[in-house]
């Protein structure tokens, strides 16, 4: 039965998989488009604390930047509050939010698992040409190179937000792509961010119960 299977078989069942994978993947990311940083500033001695700028990634946001409509989104930490604003293509999202009412800052790394189902398919394909003896170097080397691909691809949309959850269960979220050509978002650096944030929330909130 297997001999029976041929290369228009086998397509169909890769483009099955790669139609079917996404529907079994939870959405990696979080906050709204991702982000490619601009600015990326923590302060323990000056003000604002936590200075964040980014433009939405994507080519249709750089043909609007070069016909001047520059989708910003910006977060910054001053004494009293956290003041955030995100332009969208469709709405903006402006938001206030006193460091008495934050709850929660932490910082979120999603690393979406597609390519297990692709890479699930493509060895399912190999065995089931070795199964019929018509499995050959060539195709063989084909199907770990793109199994190679898919891997690369998976981790190169690997993303990280800064989650900022109030005390009424509102959540600001900035996601950022983890590669940049100026300039990379780190873990550290988001994690530096939230901490900093966490810190100023619990003295102020200190402060205002004292």
């Amino acid at each position: 039965m297997f001999g029976l299977l041929g290369i228009a078989e086998a397509i169909a069942l890769v483009v099955m998989g790669g139609i079917s994978a996404p529907l079994f993947v939870r959405p990696s990311r979080r906050g709204g488009p991702v982000l490619l940083v601009r600015r990326f500033n923590v302060d323990t001695g000056l003000w604002p604390a936590v200075s964040i700028e980014g433009h939405q990634s994507g080519l249709l946001t750089r043909l609007l930047g070069f016909a001047g409509l520059d989708k910003t989104t910006t977060l910054e930490v001053t004494q009293e509050q956290i003041t955030f604003h995100r332009a969208g293509f469709w709405r903006e999202q402006r938001a206030a939010v006193p460091l008495s009412q934050v709850a929660r800052a932490e910082a979120v790394l999603s690393q979406p698992l597609w390519h297990m189902t692709a890479i699930g398919v493509i060895a399912a394909i190999l065995a089931i040409i070795a199964a019929g003896d018509r499995l050959t170097v060539q195709q063989f080397a084909s199907g770990i190179t793109l199994a190679g691909v898919c891997g690369v691809l998976s981790a190169l949309q690997r993303t990280i937000a800064l989650v900022i959850e109030t005390s009424g269960g509102t959540e600001i979220a900035m996601t950022f792509t983890a590669l940049g050509a100026r300039r990379a978002v780190r873990m550290e650096d988001v994690t530096h961010a939230a901490e900093r944030i966490t810190e100023l929330a619990i003295l102020h909130q200190r402060q205002t119960k004292g």
